[in-house]
This record gives C-alpha cells, structure tokens and sequence, in this order.
C-alpha cells in the first residue's frame, strides 16, 4: 500500500501551537485565529513531507534538534503576535 505523503511540519506546527494554547493565556482560541496562526507559521518553515512510518520516525527525531525546534517555537510565536494584533475574526 502507498500512503499519501503528508506534511510532517504541519503536525509539528500543531503540536507547538497546542501548546502554546495550554500554557498562555493571551491567544485567542477561535477557529480562525488559530487557522491563521497556523498558515502564517507555515508559510515561514521548509515543508517536510513523508509516507512512511521510517519517514515520520527521522523528521521526528530531527526535531529534537535545537534548530528546528527552536525554528518551530520561533514561528508559531510571530504568528501568535501578528494574529493577536491583527485578528480576522468577527467582535463578540
């Protein structure tokens, strides 16, 4: 069976972001501010695309390296900000 490449920075991407969610108080948690969120972020890092299980196991391991977890940290954080600044949901 061939699996479909997937997009393993925007698991990634997820995860921090997830976690940024848990840990600040001062993100809004909305569908969309948390889509753009994650789509800036995106735009920002290099795509890491696998379709194996063996594929998923490097990158992940990879990300335990310092730069691309501090890359992916680093991203998601800017996001946040320009997000929070320039929010495209609608006033409650």
């Amino acid at each position: 069976m061939i699996n479909k490449p997937i997009n393993l920075t925007e698991i990634l991407v997820e995860q921090v972001l997830n976690e940024q969610l848990t840990n600040r108080t001062d993100i809004c948690t909305c569908p969309v501010c948390q889509s753009d969120i994650m789509a800036m972020a995106l735009n920002n890092l290099p795509p890491r695309y696998v379709n194996t299980d063996k594929g998923r196991a490097i990158i992940k391991a990879g990300v335990l390296n310092t730069q691309i977890a501090t890359d992916l940290l680093t991203e998601v954080s800017k996001a946040i900000e320009h997000v929070k600044e320039n929010p495209r949901h609608q006033e409650k």
